[in-house]
């Protein structure tokens, strides 16, 4: 008898792949009666069958790909009582991954290998669901045109940041009191999901005019930006008899990507309807500077991302949600291009002056802006040669979604997919303070302006 239950096993197994996916549970129910009729057992129970039954795929809200408004993304199984675990680093989820509870704003998991699978007692697991979603980066906020001198000029045809404007457009809800807890106030960032005290630390109320905001380090000791019993972020989460600010219980200090998320280049400032009455000085994120030990980023007034000392003093804005950690998720087209899966943007693998070949061997040309302007929005009008795009010179938050602050030499873009890049770029963005000057990177410090006569190198962007 074993050598017939081992044949039919064998026959099983090897039957067609199509039939066998979409037939798989009656296939199953059909061998195991017919192998038990064959050995003098009676028909299995309808209890037997079922435990052969497969636990249906998952299936997201929203079909894998590029979005440009915000999403929440949703997992469902259609089989009742079956717990989703998922991954986002790209390995196959088991029962020991994370289990799925609530949706992802598409901000959050943008460029990540979303996996998920369902899974439930007496079931066979399903199979595993994939996908990778992009989600351009926020609009600047500016709106204005300037020449080079910064005297204000109409935008039409300038391919300045005020002229195309492109990206997610940035919206926020509150300052919203709690239900519950009605002296907590807090900010929704509806373009990225992100919910934010809206008050600087130490500060309270709807306008944010009651008290004073606090300074503090970021040097990981127990009165810093983090552990201050206080005034630091993690002390929100013991807040309301342990129920947390605002009924949260997942405050902390921002990246630096979420920091800087809600600066607006057009207005040097936030947003003052949604935060209120807010601290004019630099703010602290938690993002370490890896190229100088014992220093951090944080983010200046004016939107100036740059590294201080962690002893430093500066202001402590906290958030609650899923982390935006920097993912890289580069696809080389092989023809002088380079997808960003994360933003869905594409860009010019090679800079300027660079022979467009697989390591961009050669010098950069620097240019100044209005060269990279020219440069970019018709000199580099063949690439790639079999389907030419429209190109432009990035915007400020455009050249910054590349950067890889994990680096320790610098935090120039991917040297994987953008060979010998030197030195770092300037940007479409004017400037606001300072209206001769436009924003500027250089990838061993960080952001600030500089003269729009400066020459810098440049590399061009295009779509999504």
């Amino acid at each position: 008898m074993i050598p017939l239950i081992v044949t039919l096993l064998f026959v099983n197994i090897n039957c067609d792949k199509e039939e066998k996916k979409a037939n798989q549970s009656k296939n199953k129910e059909t061998i195991l009666i017919k192998a038990m009729s064959l050995l003098g057992i009676s028909s299995p129970s309808q209890r037997t069958i079922t435990s052969m039954n497969t636990v249906e795929t998952p299936t997201f809200s929203i079909a894998a790909g590029l979005y440009t408004t915000p999403q929440n993304i949703t997992i469902t199984t259609k089989t009742l009582g079956a717990n989703i675990y998922y991954t986002t680093d790209g390995t196959a989820p088991t029962a020991n991954s994370n289990v799925y509870t609530t949706s992802f704003p598409i901000w959050t998991i943008a460029g990540k290998t979303l996996k998920a699978i369902a899974i439930k007692a007496s079931h066979l697991d399903s199979s595993v669901l994939s996908g990778v979603f992009s989600y351009p980066p926020l609009k600047t906020g500016q709106t204005l045109c300037y020449d080079t001198a910064g005297t204000l000029i109409s935008c039409a045809g300038t391919g300045q940041d005020g002229d195309l404007q492109t990206g997610v457009s940035k919206s926020y809800t509150g300052p919203t009191a709690h239900a519950t807890y009605t002296s907590d106030y807090t900010t929704t960032d509806n373009a990225t999901g992100l919910v934010w005290r809206s008050c600087s630390q130490g500060k309270t109320g709807a306008t944010c005019a009651t008290g004073a905001a606090q300074t503090l380090t970021n040097d990981g000791t127990a009165t810093d930006a983090t552990n201050h019993a206080t005034y630091g972020c993690n002390a929100l989460n013991g807040t309301n008899s342990g129920n947390g600010y605002a009924g949260r219980k997942t405050w902390r200090l921002p990246t630096a990507k979420e920091l800087s998320s809600l600066s607006s280049f057009g207005a040097i400032a936030i947003d003052t309807t949604a935060f209120p009455n807010p601290v004019g000085g630099n703010h602290w994120s938690s993002t370490a500077y890896l190229i100088t030990a014992g220093n951090s980023y944080l983010v200046k007034s004016d939107a100036t991302l740059i590294s201080f000392v962690n002893t430093t003093a500066a202001y402590v804005r906290c958030v609650s949600g899923d982390q935006n950690l920097t993912v890289k998720n580069f696809t080389d087209n092989a023809d002088g291009t380079i997808k960003d899966n994360t933003t869905g943007l594409t860009w010019q693998k090679c800079a300027m002056g660079q022979t467009n070949n697989s390591t961009c061997s050669g010098g950069a040309t620097n240019g100044t802006w209005v060269n990279a302007l020219t440069y970019c929005n018709s000199t580099l009008n063949n690439l790639p040669a079999s389907a030419p795009r429209t190109w432009r010179m990035p915007n400020v938050i455009e050249l910054q979604s590349i950067e890889d602050y994990t680096k320790t030499t610098n935090f120039g873009p991917d040297s994987n997919y953008f060979p010998n890049a030197i030195g770092g770029g300037s940007v479409s963005t004017t400037h606001m303070g300072i209206l001769d000057r436009s924003w500027c990177v250089n990838y061993t410090t960080t952001w600030w302006s500089c003269p729009k006569i400066n020459t810098t190198a440049v590399r061009c962007v295009s779509g999504p």
